[in-house]
């Protein structure tokens, strides 16, 4: 994607083919959108790909290995950011209230950066659960949830009787 090919087009939505390898500066500037969810292929992200103030949730794929300054640009509206795999820091604006969730091998190199400098929460990655969807069905209770690939997850400290949820790993 070329530099500044889609900034300034009000887009409420990105969604980008596995065949895009390069977003280069100011890709899609002032966007609407407010989730973010790269492919895996992509390899390159450059300086204010992305920036918006709407933006919440990026999803930043392991096939990542540069990443740009300011990505997100002012990122006021940020909440959570995976990042898959992580080479350098991210040079990004302020603190907030966000969380990063990190490959567990990355968070001892660069914890320091995010919580210090910009008052982050830092995670393992592999904790993370993007979305958890609970409904007042009858269920059996087993205490555990199912991943796709039919991993389990003991969740029986919150489980209640006669609620069925579901959830997906991100």
């Amino acid at each position: 994607v070329g530099q500044e090919a889609f900034t300034g087009c009000p887009l409420d939505e990105i969604k980008l083919p596995s065949t895009i390898r390069d977003i280069y500066m100011a890709g899609f500037g002032n966007n609407r959108a407010k989730e973010i969810i790269l492919p895996e292929g992509l390899e390159y992200i450059g300086n204010n790909a992305f920036y918006s103030e709407t933006v919440e949730v990026i999803d930043i794929p392991s096939s990542v290995v540069r990443i740009g300054s300011y990505i997100l640009g002012d990122q006021k509206a940020l909440k959570t950011i995976y990042c898959r795999r992580l080479n350098e820091t991210l040079s990004m604006y302020g603190g907030g209230d966000v969380t990063i969730y990190l490959p567990a091998k990355s968070i001892e190199r660069f914890r320091y950066d995010f919580e210090y400098y910009h008052k982050w929460t830092v995670l393992p990655l592999e904790e993370a659960v993007k979305t958890v969807t609970v409904t007042e069905e009858q269920s059996t209770a087993s205490g555990y949830f199912y991943t796709q690939d039919g991993a389990n997850l003991n969740v029986s400290s919150t489980y209640q009787y006669g609620a069925y949820a579901s959830y997906q790993k991100v």
